[in-house]
C-alpha cells in the first residue's frame, strides 16, 4: 500500500477498520482492537465512541504477537473470534455461520473457493507441480475458536514462526478445525486495487 495505512484509508465516509468495527460490534459480548503503538491515541479517539465497551491494545513484532495480547485483554469468554480489520465488507451472517459450529469443534473458518489454477514453483519460477484445486479453499476471518484452547495454544509452548492464521496454530497441536461458507465480498484489502474495488462496490451495492 505504499504510504496508505489500510486500515484507516476512508471508504465511503467511514475508515476501513471503522466499518469491520461496526459490521460485527452488534453480535459480540466485547470487542478489543489491536493496533500499533502510534495508532492508540487514534483509535480510542475514533472507535471507543462507537463501542464503549471497546478496548485499544498495543500489537506486537509479528501476528501472532499482536492476537495474544488481544486475548490477554479480553475478560473470562467461552468463544473469541479474530477478526483481520482489513476485511471491512465483512457481513454479520459470516460470524453467526461460524458460531453455529462451535458446539462440536474447537474452530471454525470461512472458507472460499479458489476459481483460478493453482501451481506450485520453486526459487527460480519454474513449475513444480499443478494442485488439485477441488481441495483448496481460500481461509477468511472471522475466524471462530473456543477460547481455551486458542488461551493454551498462545500461553504454551512455542509457537509456529510462520502463523499465518490461528487456525494454523490450533491445527498444529491438533486441535479440530471446522470449515464452513465465507462470503466473496469479504476480501482482505492489501493493494490499492483493493481499496478502490471496496469502494466502488460501496458506491454501487447497498453494502451497508
Amino acid at each position: 500500500m505504499q504510504d496508505v495505512d489500510k486500515v484507516w484509508a476512508q471508504l465511503a465516509g467511514k475508515s476501513v477498520v471503522e466499518r469491520s468495527l461496526l459490521a460485527l460490534a452488534l453480535h459480540v459480548h466485547e470487542i478489543v482492537v489491536v493496533v500499533r503503538p502510534d495508532m492508540v491515541a487514534r483509535a480510542e479517539k475514533d472507535l471507543a465512541p462507537l463501542v464503549p465497551s471497546l478496548r485499544v491494545v498495543i500489537g506486537g513484532e509479528l501476528r501472532r504477537d499482536s492476537v495474544h495480547h488481544g486475548l490477554k485483554a479480553l475478560h473470562d469468554v467461552d468463544v473469541v473470534a479474530v477478526h483481520d480489520a482489513a476485511r471491512p465488507l465483512v457481513k454479520p451472517e459470516v460470524l453467526r455461520r461460524g458460531l453455529e459450529l462451535m458446539d462440536c469443534n474447537d474452530g471454525a473458518v470461512p472458507v472460499v473457493p479458489l476459481h483460478d489454477t493453482i501451481k506450485r514453483i520453486d526459487q527460480n519460477g519454474l513449475v513444480v507441480e499443478t494442485l488439485d484445486r477441488s481441495r483448496l479453499v481460500a481461509a477468511q476471518t472471522p475466524q471462530v475458536f473456543s477460547a481455551l484452547p486458542l488461551r493454551n495454544a498462545y500461553l504454551n509452548g512455542e509457537t509456529l514462526e510462520a502463523v499465518t492464521d490461528d487456525a494454523m496454530l490450533l491445527e498444529s497441536r491438533g486441535f479440530v478445525v471446522a470449515t464452513f461458507p465465507g462470503d466473496a465480498w469479504n476480501f482482505k484489502i492489501t493493494t490499492r486495487h483493493d481499496l478502490e474495488l471496496a469502494r466502488l462496490l460501496l458506491t454501487t451495492q447497498e453494502v451497508r
